[in-house]
């Protein structure tokens, strides 16, 4: 359900621990993404040894549900992808209602 194109059988609302902030600049997103990403292969580096499948998390945001690390890691590069895909369809439409 995370990975573009989405196609999720249902909507849902973001959890109420989420709030949409001021939005940055351009320059900032993309320094801040870069950041983020640096920081996944510092951690992956980092802990290239241990068995993230095995390694536990609870869910940030539905209680009662865990994830390992290997599959939080997969949900934040497929939520990602999925961001930089809404933001190509925005661009894309932003560029149709110019023309």
């Amino acid at each position: 359900m995370l990975e573009p194109p989405v196609r999720a059988p249902f909507r849902m609302k973001a959890p109420q621990s989420i709030e949409p902030r001021v939005a940055p600049s351009l320059a900032q997103s993309f320094e801040s993404f870069r950041t983020s990403q640096d920081e996944v292969r510092a951690f992956i580096s980092a802990y290239a040894d241990l068995d993230l499948a095995a390694i536990r998390f609870p869910n940030p945001f539905v209680r009662g549900i865990g994830f390992s690390l290997t599959t939080g890691l997969h949900v934040v590069t497929a939520h990602e992808r999925r961001h930089l895909w809404q933001a190509q369809r925005v661009r894309r439409a932003a560029g149709a209602s110019a023309a």
